[in-house]
């Protein structure tokens, strides 16, 4: 089992590093290089959205309930 997490942490490490050589700009990283359709980008935004209102105490968390 040990294995299997020390292989996934390489595994994320290298292809951090070689998607990281295909952004060029900050438009890039935000917006995954204008590749994302309109409905996966909504999605995304959703998601970060809501689970950033869920740790930092927004109307979505159930410490403000």
């Amino acid at each position: 089992m040990r294995w299997f997490v020390v292989g996934y942490g390489v595994l994320m490490v290298l292809l951090g590093i070689w998607y990281s050589r295909r952004i060029k700009n900050s438009d890039d990283f935000v917006l995954a290089g204008r590749s994302l359709g309109p409905v996966i980008l909504a999605g995304a935004l959703l998601a970060t959205f809501a689970g950033s209102g869920t740790i930092t105490g927004g109307i979505n968390s159930l410490a403000y309930s």
